[in-house]
Formats: structure tokens, sequence, C-alpha cells
């Protein structure tokens, strides 16, 4: 995993999904293609599963920049 993603989860209280996504392997290029029910095993929150994707986004438009 990625080292700004896990700060992006630690940072928004999801310390329980930074473990789940480690064991499982998911990156950012894997997570942006899961779909919003497997996304929901993982963050059951919809306000947590929103900023995710907008983080996301955020940080794949950076790698692409770059």
């Amino acid at each position: 995993m990625e080292p700004e993603l896990c700060a992006f989860l630690r940072s928004i209280g999801c310390h329980d999904a930074i473990q789940i996504m480690e064991q499982k392997k998911l990156d950012l290029t894997v997570i942006s293609y899961m779909s919003v029910d497997d996304l929901m095993q993982i963050l059951p929150k919809l306000g947590d599963r929103i900023v995710l994707k907008v983080f996301l986004d955020e940080e794949i438009k950076k790698k692409q920049e770059s």
C-alpha cells in the first residue's frame, strides 16, 4: 500500500481499513477499479467511501502528470 494512501486513511480514522487493504494487497490502482459493494466491505460509511474516491482521483491525476 502506498504511504500516501495509508496516511490518508489514518487522517480520516479508518485504521481497520489500512489493515484490511494491506492483507488483501490493495493499492491505489486496484481500489480505483473496485465496485461500491466491494468498498462497502472495507469502508461501511458512505462519507469515507466518497472522500476515498476523491483522494484516489487526485492521486491518479498526480501520477499521470508526472
